[in-house]
């Protein structure tokens, strides 16, 4: 999980951050993002690599 860490400070640094939102969810750190994917990754993988599109 340490591409997505990378990955996501990456895009933080170039002002395009993974960014979602659901309800009172949010996302938006690289951190909460390596975690969330480490954690739940069959959830959390998918929705990143969306976002990581959407970002580009």
């Amino acid at each position: 999980m340490g591409w997505i860490y990378r990955d996501a400070s990456a895009h933080a640094k170039r002002g395009t951050p993974m960014y979602f939102s659901a309800g009172s969810i949010e996302l938006s750190k690289p951190a909460t993002w390596a975690l969330g994917c480490l954690c739940l990754w069959l959830v959390f993988l998918p929705l990143y690599l969306t976002c990581r599109r959407q970002a580009s």
